[in-house]
């Protein structure tokens, strides 16, 4: 069984600036050296017009976008268990 704490907001917004930290100076390196494909995943890329390589971007729109996309299917899903929960009668969900 998985057990989520409530922890402090802070500490958890510091893990995540480590997270960009540490992850950054590798997405800088790939941008300027980006993996290249070889054997037939570069004949498959090659056929279909792409360039046989895995390029990465630094672009922070694109972290923005996702991070709203995932906060508003966060919403979203939270909605559900609010609408159940007040559905409930609690004296009947108590004896239950």
């Amino acid at each position: 069984m998985v057990y989520f704490t409530r922890g402090n907001p802070l500490h958890h917004s510091f893990r995540v600036f480590i997270g960009i930290a540490l992850s950054l100076p590798v997405v800088i390196r790939l941008q300027n050296n980006p993996i290249q494909v070889s054997g037939e995943f570069a004949k498959a890329y090659e056929k279909f017009g792409f360039e046989p390589i895995f390029p990465t971007a630094l672009n922070a729109g694109i972290f923005l976008t996702q991070s709203l996309i995932v906060l508003c299917i966060a919403f979203i899903i939270g909605l559900y268990p609010i609408w159940y929960v007040r559905s409930l009668d609690p004296v009947k969900a108590m004896k239950n």
